[in-house]
């Protein structure tokens, strides 16, 4: 059986999410599920929440791309990353970031294109890329994170600041069930 998690959000959240620089289209519709309600209500648009996280991630990233021009957010999460280390393998940098490994790859690629990291082969496995950042990836890194944290400050101001914890937490408990969920249903 397939479902929808339909979400009933008040009107005043759905013009809040439409005034982020004009990127959030003014789309997220107050959705009434009760099934007596009129066919004007059942008509209005309703989103899952696969799209709305889909398109509050569009609207981050949109407005991080307008004020870090050089890389994009995943770029930033791995440069960051590999900041801290003397370098590591492609599948540890999978393992800490989280990014599957076929985006990885192009991420990778984009970055040593970019002169932000370099990418040479493990002595010992052939098979495997060591990663290391660049003088001018960690240049790009101390100009675009406190930059980057801005951006991200921006964003959790249209969430009410007593709630503002507990939504990134919630974010973060909902990213660690499912990636474990993911894992169960991979050794299957």
């Amino acid at each position: 059986m397939r479902f929808a998690l339909l979400v009933d959000l008040p009107p005043s959240s759905a013009s809040q999410l439409g005034s982020v620089h004009g990127l959030a289209e003014a789309s997220v519709v107050r959705n009434n599920l009760n099934p007596a309600h009129s066919r004007e209500t059942m008509a209005r648009p309703r989103y899952s929440l696969i799209h709305l996280l889909h398109r509050a991630g569009q609207c981050a990233e949109a407005l991080f791309g307008e004020a870090v021009e050089v890389v994009t957010p995943r770029q930033l999460v791995i440069l960051t990353t590999l900041a801290g280390s003397k370098g590591m393998s492609q599948t540890s940098l999978v393992d800490q970031t989280g990014v599957d490994r076929s985006t990885m790859t192009g991420l990778v690629e984009r970055l040593v294109g970019k002169g932000l990291v370099e990418r040479r082969r493990i002595k010992s496995d052939a098979r495997a890329n060591l990663i290391r950042i660049t003088d001018e990836g960690l240049r790009v890194v101390e100009q675009a994170e406190p930059i980057a944290k801005r951006v991200e400050s921006k964003i959790l101001m249209l969430i009410p600041a007593k709630s503002r914890h507990e939504f990134l937490e919630e974010l973060r408990r909902m990213v660690v069930a499912m990636e474990k969920s993911m894992n169960v249903d991979a050794d299957r």
